[in-house]
């Protein structure tokens, strides 16, 4: 796959007139967003619905769809993102946006909550 980003394989199924599963598509993802800052990293869209319950029959292909950030206002987006690994050195009690629980909810000890991988930005020099 194209700017170094790792191809996802992703496997959809369907239904034949019959009523018995069989596979639709086998092969890379299509929805590849990379991103333009930070060779390597990015977002592959898997699958997209639009309502819920989610349709799970027909024949189109719901992951090949343009790019949009924000999922469908009463659907879904399943989407995988790939990001540089944290730094070795990187400790979370040194992160300001670090998330502590309050000491009232624990018993009057304040314990250091791990935050989220989410909250974690990394900055390259390059």
């Amino acid at each position: 796959m194209s700017h170094g980003i790792k191809p996802i394989r992703r496997v959809v199924t369907g239904n034949d007139a019959q009523g018995r599963s069989r596979v639709l598509i086998d092969s890379a993802a299509p929805g590849v967003t990379a991103n333009t800052f930070k060779k390597g990293t990015g977002m592959t869209d898997i699958w997209l619905f639009d309502s819920c319950p989610a349709s799970i029959s027909g024949e189109r292909d719901d992951g090949n769809v343009p790019f949009a950030f924000e999922p469908p206002a009463r659907g879904g987006r399943l989407r995988i993102v790939q990001s540089e690994p944290k730094p070795a050195a990187y400790d979370p009690r040194r992160t300001p946006t670090s998330l502590r629980a309050p000491a009232a909810e624990n018993g009057g000890r304040n314990l250091g909550a791990r935050p989220p991988e989410f909250v974690y930005h990394a900055h390259s020099q390059d």
